[in-house]
């Protein structure tokens, strides 16, 4: 770990396990300005559970995990505020891929 590539190791849990059973994708188109206090907001949002901040005409891609579609109002309504918002539900995740090997060697041999 001390070199920073192995980042550590965690558990995962299940959402639909423990009532969470729809998750959405949030797009937030905002202005320059609203930057720091949206990335504020995100962090104090416990339903947000990966931001990105992105070029193009979205500012954000967030996942969002709740209980249920009522769930989801005032968190889209509490960053409605910043901007243009856009919601898309997940039917489906699947497992993310782990960097593996062949992707290091790939980009060991870029230059």
């Amino acid at each position: 770990m001390e070199r920073g590539i192995v980042t550590g190791y965690r558990a995962v849990i299940e959402p639909a396990s423990v009532g969470l059973g729809m998750m959405v994708i949030i797009r937030l188109r905002t202005t320059h300005e609203h930057i720091k206090t949206c990335l504020k907001l995100f962090a104090e949002m416990p339903e947000v559970i990966e931001v990105y901040r992105l070029t193009g005409e979205d500012c954000f891609h967030l996942k969002v995990i709740v209980p249920s579609p009522a769930d989801l109002e005032p968190i889209v309504d509490g960053i409605a505020c910043y901007g243009s918002v856009t919601t898309a539900i997940v039917l489906r995740s699947e497992p993310p891929k782990r960097i593996g090997r062949a992707l290091m060697k790939r980009a060991a041999a870029s230059p």
